[in-house]
C-alpha cells in the first residue's frame, strides 16, 4: 500500500513537472500604451529567454529569463537592445488554454490589457538571429592558477 502511494506521489510530480515544459518558440501581440506590440519568443531548456518585438516606433531584441512558481510563470526580462529608448519587459503570466495569460510590467507600471503568448513550435535548431544580443549561456571557465604557480 505504500509502495502505491509512492508511485502514484512520483507520477503526479513528474506530470506536473512536464507540464511547464515552457521550452520553445511562442508568439504574442498586446495592446500597449503607444500601439500594438507582436513579437516572437524563445526558451531554452535552462529557462533563459530571447525575444525579438515590433512595436509602433521600432523593433527591439530582449533578454531574460523564467521565473516559474506553481501555475504562475514570469517572464523577467533583464535587458533589452533598440534603436530608441526602452525599458525591459516582465511579463506577469499563467497557465490559460494551453498558453500564457500575461500582463505587462515595464519602467512605466503595469499595463491594463491582458494579451495571450502562444506556443507556436520546438526550440529552433538553426536559429541564431538573437545570439549576437543573448549570447548562449556556458559554463564558466575558471581563471584560477593551477596549484604551486604562485609566482
Amino acid at each position: 500500500m505504500r509502495g502505491m502511494a509512492i508511485l502514484m506521489a512520483w507520477v503526479a510530480c513528474t506530470a506536473s513537472a512536464s507540464a511547464l515544459d515552457l521550452s520553445g518558440e511562442w508568439q504574442f501581440e498586446r495592446q500597449a500604451r503607444n500601439g500594438v506590440h507582436e513579437g516572437r519568443i524563445v526558451i531554452d531548456n535552462d529557462g533563459q529567454v530571447r525575444m525579438g518585438g515590433r512595436g509602433p516606433v521600432q523593433s527591439y531584441v530582449q533578454c531574460g529569463h523564467l521565473e516559474v512558481a506553481g501555475e504562475q510563470v514570469d517572464i523577467v526580462f533583464t535587458s533589452v537592445k533598440s534603436e530608441y529608448g526602452y525599458m525591459p519587459d516582465h511579463f506577469h503570466c499563467g497557465l490559460h488554454d494551453g498558453g500564457l495569460r500575461c500582463l505587462n510590467d515595464d519602467g512605466m507600471g503595469k499595463e491594463p490589457q491582458l494579451f495571450m503568448i502562444k506556443r507556436t513550435g520546438g526550440i529552433p535548431m538553426a536559429d541564431r538571429t538573437l545570439e549576437d544580443v543573448c549570447p548562449a549561456r556556458s559554463r564558466p571557465i575558471s581563471r584560477a592558477r593551477p596549484r604551486g604557480h604562485f609566482g
